[in-house]
């Protein structure tokens, strides 16, 4: 099951409800890439994603019409991970929520990916 941080912020009183982990990006580059529209939100907080790793999902990401919302907290996505990502996103009007706290971005990347919108 995954870590409860993996989920948006906690909220006193919420109720979770147990579900099923959510897939590494490993798992989760073939659904995209296949554009399967039950996939339209994945959590890969702490997963140690790096650059290389953006730059796989921003391939993914391209043709994809299906996923609005990803969280990417607290990996190791640089500014070159993010530029990646910027330019996947230019042409993809799907994705409306992408979540990068606790990254190594610094204005240059915010730049890129402010650009890309």
């Amino acid at each position: 099951m995954s870590n409860w941080l993996d989920f948006p912020p906690y909220e006193p009183g919420a109720i979770f409800c147990a579900s099923p982990p959510e897939p590494s990006l490993y798992e989760a580059l073939p659904r995209l890439r296949a554009n399967d529209p039950t996939l339209t939100s994945l959590f890969l907080n702490w997963k140690v994603i790096d650059d290389d790793d953006a730059g796989l999902l921003a391939d993914a990401l391209r043709g994809n019409t299906a996923l609005t919302l990803i969280y990417l907290n607290k990996n190791e996505i640089t500014d070159r991970g993010v530029g990646l990502l910027a330019d996947a996103l230019r042409g993809n009007t799907a994705l409306t929520l992408i979540y990068l706290n606790k990254n190594e971005i610094t204005d240059r990347g915010v730049g890129l990916l402010a650009d890309a919108l």
